[in-house]
């Protein structure tokens, strides 16, 4: 009977050990892996909710704190511009080696914009200036200035904090004409040629996006 029962126990002790991997080996596929490691193979994980314990920390952000500029609401049709500027060479005597080109934006209207001077081989033979004001009747004009830089080429974005006209001073300084690719998107409307922002009377090729 002692070796019957050592026999009996052997088997015992061995479907416990067997019960205790099985259920180990469970607790890993079920639950270690979708929490630690985001693979749920069983689906355990997503049926429990234990696999969202996988997910990273939350940092809550609240734009009306001033941490990130608000999500905004653009009104009109997102319009498409893009124009040629030729500039003559620097110093010229008519005054055609510089002008300006804006775009009228509302207060809050956004754009993202693109410009290179072909022809001005080095950032020093062409300056440009990025800005905006307001077209109130009288002596008061809010100004804005975003850049001021001798560069060849630029992109970026702009939401309009007034409602005004925005865009660019050109000035070329080289020895060589060169002609200013300017492409805008958003939510803008075109100054009419002869227009304050577009007394040079430029006609730009306009279109949707």
């Amino acid at each position: 009977m002692t070796d019957e029962r050592q026999a009996m126990s052997a088997q015992r002790m061995a479907a416990l050990l067997g019960g205790a991997a099985a259920l180990a080996a469970l607790i890993v596929v079920g639950a270690v892996l979708p929490a630690e490691f985001n693979r749920d193979p069983l689906g355990i994980g997503r049926a429990t909710g234990i696999a969202a314990l996988w997910a990273p920390d939350e940092v809550r952000i609240d734009p009306a704190a001033g941490q990130l500029p608000p999500a905004s609401v653009q009104r009109g049709a997102i319009r498409t511009l893009e124009i040629e500027i030729p500039l003559g060479a620097g110093g010229d005597p008519a005054g055609k080696d510089q002008l300006e080109y804006k775009v009228r934006l509302p207060r809050g209207g956004a754009m993202l914009y693109s410009w290179q001077a072909e022809g001005a081989k080095a950032a020093d033979e062409f300056y440009a200036e990025f800005h905006g004001h307001t077209l109130a009747e009288g002596d008061k004009m809010t100004v804005a200035e975003y850049r001021k830089e001798s560069e060849t080429a630029n992109s970026g974005a702009l939401t309009a904090a007034f409602d005004g006209i925005h865009g660019w001073y050109f000035l070329n300084t080289s020895e060589r004409p060169v002609k200013v690719r300017l492409k805008v998107t958003g939510f803008f409307e075109p100054v009419p040629p002869g227009a304050p922002g577009n007394e040079a009377g430029l006609t730009a090729r306009l279109g949707s996006f």
